[in-house]
């Protein structure tokens, strides 16, 4: 195999069966279909119900009386918890609601009382139409205030995170196993990036993003998958997390088309996510319906002729809102602005919708195929100050096909105010071609080259979650607590005949690297069929509390069983290699007064081990895993709706391994 990822290991594991992921699916499957009986089983009387009520009189409704006990927090939360109590479908929830915050409501009300309440200080309100529905949508005193433009087609105009708001964001989607929750009561140092500064500063992938954020260092975006290697806290973080999954390697190409925001978590994150990941995590948050309809076309330039054409459609199915679509499509071709071709055609589909008022699904695609030329050689050098990288370096015979499949689907199931069920599951699929040069130093500054051809290889990557949240209170002290099990597994397939290395022309300069001839490479290569050569699985079982105590104090503690597994077999030779570990985490929050948090958090995070090759004494040992620690202390205050400041103190431990050379070997 010839590119970035080496054989950098022998250490590895157990052979990796489906039977732990078949029985995942099945238990979606099943659950999908209990919710089906359930609906069946109560429609007509759903039915009945909604027919009896849209005659009903204001008068009725307010002496409908129930009572409330929702704590302040997200709005999408609590109005998806109100929902449930009131046994009512709350139309236009999904976009309005995101990024705001709701103070909650506790005692006695009729559904309406309640809705005001809840909506307290969101610049929302709801209202109740002529066929008995409650639509969310922008207070009056709000519409009457804005510029006849913003009641345009965009629905983003109508969420958090635009130009207007300094791009700020107010929630997080959740992380690992914790629901969505407020940015500013998260315990750990957490930046979101939303769509609309991705959209703004014409960003043709996530290394634009990276190089403005304060949490990460510019990165080395992987030449043949578009994967960013982010650099957070001094530590390399390969392997992205899509949609709340973890990908158990770099997985396949991120188009910004697809994100509707990014999660840049600095910090350990091996309780919430497994293995690896010691300097922080980056979750890759895909786009949803919008209940706005939205026709957007635009055309634009990445530099040098790369031009592009991407459409975005989005809407609703029914009047109701229950069932909603998005499409993205891009075309991008013509030369970067150092010469290098380009072309990649992009398709991204979303489904979405609400089954049931407490069961909500949706289905995601999205479709990659991604060429370029000229891709820049590796330099193995010791004086990087050498390199002026506004310049091309490769002949355009050194280029890289990528072709990508990636599908998603998740559900969330409230069947009571007590009880919330949540799972997501992915599946990636990546072929990839590549020819590659490799340029080492000598001492004149001249360079010799390593000339590499590597056939088709197939990379798939697995995962998914499951997590069942229950709410209860012991005596005054409030309890949020989630069980819940996520896998995933990466699996990489490349023929015995894949690679061809030559050695190039010696001793060229700089100006002369990019007139290399390609070379004979003959028709031995990739001619045998693609075997599995590498696995590696992360699983995760956990269990979280998230604890209230009351308006100022609270706490998060959890546990991870978590295991990494690894096995090689073919050219990676044959070694296999499984170990577990119980990571903690505890972090303690406290609010001196409503706008500020403050917080002191602990947690441990899993690498794998080693498997030690023949040239030491102990050849063949399992090293156990390696287990990091962090600690941090930080403070949020939320000056103003449009500014929050943060602050953190931290330290890593992380455990190292060292080798010594025996005589004789």
């Amino acid at each position: 195999m010839f590119y970035s990822r080496s054989p950098h290991t022998a250490a590895t594991a157990h052979p990796l069966p489906f039977d732990s992921f078949l029985y995942l699916l099945r238990l979606v499957v099943q659950l999908i279909f209990a919710g089906s009986l359930l609906i069946a089983a109560g429609r007509s009387t759903d039915t009945r119900a909604q027919t009896t009520a849209a005659p009903a009189t204001e008068q009725v409704q307010a002496a409908t009386m129930r009572r409330y006990n929702i704590p302040a927090g997200p709005l999408s939360a609590a109005l998806t918890q109100f929902s449930t109590e009131a046994g009512i479908f709350l139309v236009g929830a999904n976009d309005l609601a995101q990024g705001k915050n709701s103070p909650g409501v506790q005692g006695s009300f009729s559904i309406q009382g309640a809705l005001d309440i809840l909506l307290t200080g969101t610049g929302l309100e709801a209202k109740r139409n002529a066929q008995g529905q409650y639509v969310l949508q922008l207070a009056t005193s709000e519409v009457g205030t804005l510029p006849l433009m913003t009641v345009s087609t965009s629905a983003d105009n109508l969420k958090q995170g635009t130009a207007e708001e300094g791009y700020r964001v107010s929630n997080v989607s959740g992380v690992g196993l914790w629901d969505e929750r407020s940015l500013r009561d998260t315990p750990y140092s957490i930046s979101v990036v939303p769509s609309d500064l991705i959209e703004n500063i014409n960003a043709q992938n996530m290394g634009q993003i990276f190089k403005m954020n304060p949490l990460t260092q510019e990165p080395i975006i992987q030449n043949f998958t578009g994967v960013p290697f982010v650099v957070i806290r001094g530590f390399e973080s390969a392997n992205p997390i899509h949609d709340g999954i973890p990908m158990a390697s770099d997985g396949s190409a991120v188009s910004v088309i697809e994100i509707d925001r990014v999660e840049i978590l600095s910090g350990t994150s091996g309780f919430l996510y497994g293995g690896g990941r010691v300097g922080g995590a980056v979750n890759y948050v895909t786009k949803n319906s919008t209940d706005v309809p939205l026709r957007r076309l635009t055309f634009g330039n990445y530099g040098g002729t790369q031009f592009y054409g991407h459409a975005d459609v989005s809407g609703k199915f029914d009047e109701r809102g229950r069932f909603g679509y998005r499409a993205n499509l891009l075309y991008q071709g013509g030369d970067t602005a150092i010469g290098e071709p380009v072309n990649q055609k992009v398709a991204n589909i979303v489904l979405d919708g609400h089954i049931t008022d407490t069961l909500y699904a949706d289905v995601k695609y999205t479709y990659n195929d991604y060429r370029k030329e000229a891709t820049q050689p590796f330099f193995y050098m010791s004086e990087r100050t050498s390199i002026d990288t506004s310049k091309r370096y490769s002949p355009k015979w050194a280029s890289n096909d990528v072709e990508s499949h990636k599908a998603y689907t998740s559900l969330r199931w409230d069947p009571s105010r007590h009880f919330t069920l949540r799972s997501a599951f992915s599946y990636q699929h990546r072929n990839m071609r590549v020819n590659q040069i490799s340029l080492n130093q000598q001492m004149d500054r001249t360079f010799t080259q390593t000339l590499g051809n590597t056939a088709d290889e197939a990379h798939e990557n697995y995962g998914g979650y499951i997590y069942l949240d229950t709410r209860f209170s012991t005596f005054d002290i409030d309890h949020k607590l989630t069980l819940g099990y996520s896998s995933n597994l990466y699996k990489y397939f490349v023929s015995s005949d894949c690679c061809i290395r030559q050695s190039g022309m010696s001793n060229l300069s700089l100006n002369e690297l990019k007139n290399i001839p390609e070379p004979e490479w003959g028709s031995s290569v990739g001619n045998q069929p693609k075997l599995p050569v590498w696995d590696d699985r992360y699983d995760n079982v956990l269990i979280g509390d998230d604890i209230t105590f009351n308006d100022q104090w609270s706490a998060m503690v959890g546990l991870n069983y978590a295991t990494t597994a690894n096995k090689a077999r073919g050219i990676f030779g044959d070694s296999h290699y499984e170990k577990s570990a119980l990571t903690p985490t505890v972090s303690l929050l406290y609010k001196p007064i409503k706008e500020v948090t403050t917080y002191v958090s602990y947690m441990e995070a899993l690498e794998k081990g080693t498997i030690v090759g023949n040239t030491y004494a102990n050849y063949g040992k399992i090293f156990p895993p390696l287990v990091s620690k962090q600690y941090e202390v930080g403070a949020k205050y939320d000056i103003n709706p449009n500014l929050l400041l943060s602050t953190a103190l931290f330290r890593i431990e992380k455990a190292n391994q060292y080798s010594v050379n025996c005589p004789g070997f």
